[in-house]
């Protein structure tokens, strides 16, 4: 009989001991449950790594078309009916020729490096060789040629203008300031008027005439 006692005591002694590590291991409060299926938050991008888009008052200036002081060899060129000037050469009022066979002489006035002068030369490139065929083009370095500075000086006096930058240009007695894709049809329009003319102003020839 003792030893039933025994037995059925550590039985009971058993159940119990498993029903706490029962109650500790998975009862309410448990933190220990995992979740194996538990999706990762992406992680986010650092803000380092943004870059915005500036605003358009935040982009750089154009280049300025305003007369450097700075000194160099000088740059003029004539064309007539061909490519583009390579704006290398030393051509100056003095070289500047009476224009022949139905022609007219016109002048432009640039700044080496300056992107709206290239501009401009490219868009009288690109006129139709009848185009060119009307005009002899001589081109005057203003930024780097002192010589050719004082020259349009002395145009500022004789047309009675300001001449506020580069590119400046002469057709007959039509002057154009600054360049941009909108005045195209304003200067053929110039060209073929100027061209249709018997009696024309030249004002290359009227500022050596005064020389």
């Amino acid at each position: 009989m003792k030893k039933d006692y025994l037995i059925t005591g550590g039985l009971l002694l058993v159940v119990i001991l498993l029903g706490v590590f029962l109650y500790v291991n998975y009862g309410p409060g448990n933190n220990r449950v995992s979740y194996n299926n538990q999706e990762t938050p992406a992680t986010s991008e650092s803000d380092d790594n943004v870059t915005s888009t500036p605003s358009p008052d935040e982009t750089p200036a154009s280049t300025p078309t305003s007369t450097p002081t700075a000194t160099a060899d000088s740059d003029s060129e004539t064309y007539n009916n061909s490519d583009v000037p390579q704006l290398q050469s030393d051509i100056h009022l003095s070289d500047v020729k009476e224009a022949s066979n139905g022609t007219f002489n016109m002048y432009l006035f640039y700044g080496r490096g300056c992107p709206h002068c290239e501009e401009l030369i490219e868009f009288l490139q690109s006129l139709s060789d009848q185009e060119k065929a009307k005009f002899n083009l001589y081109t005057f370095e203003t930024w780097y040629d002192n010589e050719n500075k004082a020259l349009m000086e002395n145009v500022e006096v004789e047309l009675n203008v300001n001449i506020g930058g580069v590119p400046f240009f002469i057709i007959g007695d039509q002057t154009f300031s600054g360049y941009g894709t909108s005045m195209n049809d304003d200067i053929i329009a110039a060209i073929d008027a100027e061209y249709a003319k018997t009696d024309r102003y030249d004002l290359g020839m009227s500022l050596l005439q005064n020389q």
